[in-house]
């Protein structure tokens, strides 16, 4: 997609709700997929499974699609990037030491050593006892419902602080200078970026510029309706792509087909050899920007802004147009 929508993982109405449900049901089947088995009443909440379990630590053979959904929907439960590739690795595995949760989730050993004790206290990994520097997730079931429960509990007290909030907020009693919002407006979540894309579609009124990469929070090649619908009424939308994405990988013929799928319906789409951030470009007005972790530049969405200053989103705009005249066209 071209900034892709997502389930809202913390919600207070029944359609929310229901979401939250239907995100939970994916979780639970998806971590069936990559090898966590379920658990029965009464049976112990960490896995391992005596002499006859496979020590290597090595994951049985997972597709990237399946590892990538399961993440996307840990970080809908409120997990960051590094806390769900490590759940992933331990999920694929019966038991794991640090070397090889690292190796399974790509990442540096030093760094899973604070993921592993912020999963621990979170319920959703142990060391294993007795086994010397190895640690299990739960069974998928248990996790799925450790997960929801954390949001069930973070939604109840977010409700016992509001009125709290909104007392304290009228007693600062600012007065109405008449200043303007401020132009930057900070926002966290695959959910809350794929509202804000959509907001920016349904206001435009000439252009919109896309710098199209990962991280991505839809596989499916249908398009989305936001853009359908933009194009509908007249509004103009150019989209450059990585072609990384879409000539190696896993999922390059799923994008590619994507990709084409935008084109048809009148996207012009052109692809680069690289691109330095995700970016989305309303009328050379305002701009959301997605940067790039560096140790995890296609995970999650780490630091999101949206700016509202002619200068700014001019400049991008600028930057948009220097790679869209050295772009070649879709593969």
């Amino acid at each position: 997609m071209l900034f892709e929508r997502a389930s809202d993982a913390l919600a207070a109405d029944p359609r929310l709700q229901a979401s939250q449900l239907l995100t939970k049901a994916t979780l639970s089947s998806t971590l069936s997929t990559t090898g966590t088995g379920g658990a029965m009443a009464g049976e112990t909440k960490i896995r391992d499974d005596g002499p006859s379990a496979d020590r290597s630590g090595g994951a049985p053979p997972v597709s990237a699609a399946v590892a990538d959904e399961v993440r996307r929907d840990l970080e809908e439960f409120g997990l960051n990037g590094y806390q769900a590739r490590v759940l992933v690795a331990l999920a694929q595995s019966r038991s794991a030491t640090p070397a090889e949760v690292a190796r399974i989730a790509e990442l540096h050993r030093p760094s899973v050593y604070p993921v592993l004790r912020e999963l621990q206290a979170k319920g959703l990994a142990q060391p294993v006892p007795g086994k010397s520097a190895r640690w299990a997730a739960p069974r998928h079931v248990d996790l799925v419902q450790r997960l929801v429960g954390v949001q069930e509990e973070r939604l109840r007290h977010m409700q016992t602080r509001a009125a709290h909030t909104e007392r304290l907020l009228a007693k600062l009693s600012a007065p109405d200078t008449g200043s303007a919002v401020p132009p930057v407006d900070f926002i966290f979540g695959a959910a809350a970026v794929n509202r804000s894309y959509e907001e920016m579609l349904g206001t435009a009124g000439d252009e919109v510029l896309v710098f199209n990469r990962p991280p991505y929070a839809w596989v499916t090649p249908s398009p989305h309706d936001a853009v359908l619908e933009a194009l509908a009424r007249g509004l103009a939308i150019r989209a450059l792509y990585r072609s990384e994405e879409l000539e190696t990988g896993a999922l390059a013929e799923v994008r590619t087909r994507s990709a084409h799928v935008y084109a048809k319906a009148g996207v012009g789409s052109r692809m680069v050899d690289d691109l330095p951030m995700k970016l989305v470009i309303a009328d050379r007005q305002t701009a959301l920007v997605s940067l790039i972790d560096p140790l995890l530049p296609d995970d999650g969405f780490p630091t999101n802004m949206v700016v509202t200053n002619p200068g700014f989103a001019a400049a991008l705009a600028d930057t948009f147009e220097y790679y869209w005249a050295t772009a070649r066209p879709l593969p």
